[in-house]
């Protein structure tokens, strides 16, 4: 398996929008406090401005010419969310099961990081789902920590 990285260009649009609805069911399904619907449809818009606008960039990766997975990276002005310096962040990262493994995962990261470090950012972030151990072992790899936590409760059926 031969796994080549390259950046996403707006004839990518329809392979996104089907990655982007399995990396939704792949991540939803396994969320405890998702109560929605598990179809998904839309993102076409949301990729061609992801597409176009030039705080983004969007790689995917090919085996023997299909589209096997992509990483969305963003570049973000302090904020709510990181107020210490201008940052990236990873905001989709999708490979189809089959294809999961340390090298290709790690291509695609790395993909991310060098877009953020050719825009000049010092951070690089990413949101990921406690169920996702997986990715956020290899975040932990390539050097990224803890930042910030969510906590639930479910208060359904307790009384003050």
């Amino acid at each position: 398996m031969k796994l080549s990285i390259r950046k996403a260009v707006e004839a990518d649009i329809d392979d996104l929008v089907k990655l982007w609805a399995d990396l939704n069911e792949d991540q939803v399904s396994a969320d405890p406090y998702y109560e929605g619907a598990l179809e998904f449809s839309g993102g076409q818009d949301q990729y061609k401005h992801a597409l176009s606008n030039d705080k983004c960039a969007i790689f995917i990766g090919e085996v023997e010419g299909e589209i096997i997975g992509y990483i969305e990276v963003w570049i973000h002005e302090p904020d709510f969310y990181f107020y210490a310096a201008k940052y990236g962040y990873i905001l989709h990262f999708f490979v189809k099961e089959g294809y999961r493994n340390a090298t290709s995962a790690y291509k695609f990261y790395m993909a991310a990081q060098n877009f953020a470090e050719s825009r000049g950012v010092r951070y690089l972030t990413a949101d990921v789902f406690e169920h996702n151990q997986r990715v956020i072992k290899l975040l932990e790899f390539v050097g990224l920590k803890p930042y910030r936590s969510r906590l639930v409760k479910d208060l359904e059926g307790v009384k003050a």
